[in-house]
């Protein structure tokens, strides 16, 4: 920290006080904070295990920024040092008033307001799991706005998993990165209805932050249109899309589950759509699985 004012009181037993500054620079590969910086301390002889010394960037009525891997957060983000399960130093960083936009480079594709969680930041790299109680989900070009969902923003720039809360009944995991990506899970009641068809499961998003955006789809469910049977026509589905300013590109596979006048019928399904003009190589990772889409030059307009 830089720019330092300080407040602080000294008895025979304690010492406290709070110290204003004008900057934060953390030691911790492509991060960057920024905003007014608050550095609480309290110590005491007291006996008790209750001596703190904290950091805290931003406010609610100034929020501070987040830089990470092309994308900002805006929030009030509160620093405590702590070890991880192997007693090496961490840093915890608490999140409130989380706000984001997650774009391609031109368009929103994703936005949160409201958000709250918890952040790692290690010398390798930043991790966080951030809830998020309202996120809209807007395409380019009209093709789909949705929401607003409950979602996480999920972040790992390192290269091992990370453990938020180990041990405790809400301790959760994720895998090796490096990505930054949104997780919504769509339930059945809030299907997404695209051209006439409703599809529902859990959705992960990511952007390079620059002409793309990403979308992978597991555990879907899906329902034609015209469809008036109340069981989906495909199950236990995955796909990938990526969308950009020239269209939008993708398949979503599945197991088939259609039944008609007392008879069933079962087997693989593949839908392919390419709106793009032209051929398309690209991959997402979802917890250690790859997804490609793949469009031949010939294959565009699809």
């Amino acid at each position: 920290a830089s720019g330092i004012n300080s407040d602080v009181t000294i008895t025979p037993t304690s010492v406290s006080g709070t110290l204003d500054a004008s900057s934060l620079v953390v030691n911790v590969p492509g991060v960057e904070f920024t905003g007014s910086v608050k550095v609480m301390v309290s110590v005491t002889d007291d006996g008790m295990d209750d001596d703190f010394a904290k950091v805290v960037l931003g406010s609610s009525g100034s929020p501070a920024s987040l830089t990470v891997a092309g994308q900002e957060l805006t929030g009030v983000f509160t620093f405590e040092a702590a070890t991880d399960v192997n007693g090496d130093p961490i840093i915890n960083v608490s999140a409130t008033s989380v706000g984001m936009t997650l774009t391609d480079g031109t368009n929103s594709i994703v936005t949160v307001t409201g958000a709250s969680g918890d952040l790692i930041l290690t010398t390798q790299g930043v991790a966080a799991d951030i809830s998020v109680p309202d996120a809209t989900i807007t395409l380019p070009g009209g093709l789909l706005s949705l929401g607003p969902f409950a979602a996480r923003i999920q972040i790992n720039t390192t290269e091992t998993a990370q453990v938020f809360n180990e041990g405790e009944a809400d301790e959760r995991t994720l895998p090796p990165g490096p990505f930054l990506r949104i997780e919504v899970i769509v339930p059945e009641s809030d299907a997404i209805t695209f051209q006439g068809n409703t599809l529902w499961g859990t959705l992960f998003l990511e952007t390079n932050g620059t002409t793309s955006a990403k979308i992978a789809l597991t555990n879907v469910n899906a329902k034609l249109a015209g469809q008036t049977e109340p069981t989906p026509t495909l199950v236990n589905g995955e796909g990938a899309l990526i969308v950009s300013s020239t269209g939008i590109a993708g398949y979503i596979s599945g197991t088939a589950n259609l039944a008609a006048g007392g008879v069933s019928a079962g087997g693989s399904v593949l839908l392919r759509v390419n709106t793009t003009p032209g051929a398309i190589n690209e991959s997402i990772s979802v917890n250690g699985q790859e997804l490609v889409i793949r469009f031949s030059a010939d294959e565009g307009n699809l």
